[in-house]
């Protein structure tokens, strides 16, 4: 009974000192980019970890928060499909292909897996400005990683898709019939001070929306690509950044005053392709 109680309480004590860290860890904004923006999430990430006998903050650098998906990031899936004792043979890595050979810890099954920008591109995976367009050797050979793992050692994904994988879909669902949203608006970068004047004055005590992401997802509805180009012109979102992108925070400031900013984003006009019949 005493070493119950002595374990309980012990428990008890890490428990709280992990809520003191996530605190520190979400005053310090270090994690925003992440996704992690309130100690709640970073502490049910925290709590994650443990149950998997790892030091909760090492968290931070393995999971992403991809609109309230957690995931976990390729790099992490490898590094613990490794670690286990499984082995990878690289083919090819270019910015056109990735191929490798996996083979499981116990030596007994193997895999080869391979992903190129042609299935990229079929799946409209690959935007202007978008990490596929810099980094496509990057995004091709952690594409490949995390399809080959989920087949021969699902275990190292933790059942998770990966942070890329998670932003990839959460953007095709966004646009699945809107058509090419990522052509370049012609407006220019507004200023500071113009930032200001379409949200109005930001005040500290803007009172939180329950939901944010589903609310101004609806608000956007049918007009996700000018958004897009008016976020951008704001400064909300950096060039090479996608709705996808934009902070929960910032989405609350918009939905403070959603008729304002849906008037600026009605004022913004994008020329579409039209699809002739048969292509």
């Amino acid at each position: 009974m005493t070493k119950a109680i002595v374990k309980q309480e012990n428990s008890l004590a890490k428990l709280s000192d992990m809520r003191e860290v996530a605190e520190v860890m979400e005053a310090s904004g270090l994690f925003r980019a992440s996704g992690w923006q309130t100690k709640e999430q970073i502490m049910t990430l925290m709590l994650l970890c443990q149950a998997e006998n790892r030091d909760p903050i090492s968290a931070m650098s393995r999971y992403d928060n991809i609109q309230g998906r957690v995931a976990k990031r390729s790099a992490a899936m490898l590094s613990d499909f490794l670690s286990a004792g499984g082995t990878v043979e690289w083919h090819t890595t270019t910015d056109k292909e990735a191929e490798a050979t996996f083979t499981s810890p116990d030596g007994k099954n193997s895999i080869k897996m391979g992903y190129n920008i042609m299935q990229a591109k079929k799946a409209r995976l690959v935007k202007p400005g978008s990490a596929w367009e810099k980094s496509c050797e990057d995004m091709l050979r952690w594409r490949c990683v995390s399809k080959a793992l989920r087949l021969i050692f699902p275990q190292c994904t933790n059942l998770m898709q990966s942070a890329e994988e998670a932003k990839d879909e959460f953007y095709s669902e966004l646009n699945r019939s809107k058509g090419d949203m990522f052509q370049e608006g012609d407006g220019q970068d507004l200023t500071e001070e113009k930032a200001q004047e379409v949200q109005g004055e930001i005040v500290e005590d803007i009172q939180p929306v329950e939901n944010p992401v589903e609310k101004f997802l609806d608000l956007i509805k049918d007009k996700e690509a000018e958004a897009e180009v008016f976020l951008k012109q704001i400064n909300y979102l950096k060039d090479d950044e996608y709705i996808a992108d934009l902070l929960p925070e910032k989405m609350q400031t918009i939905l403070a005053k959603p008729d304002g900013f849906m008037d600026k984003v009605k004022e913004i006009k994008i020329e579409k392709e039209e699809v002739k019949d048969g292509e």
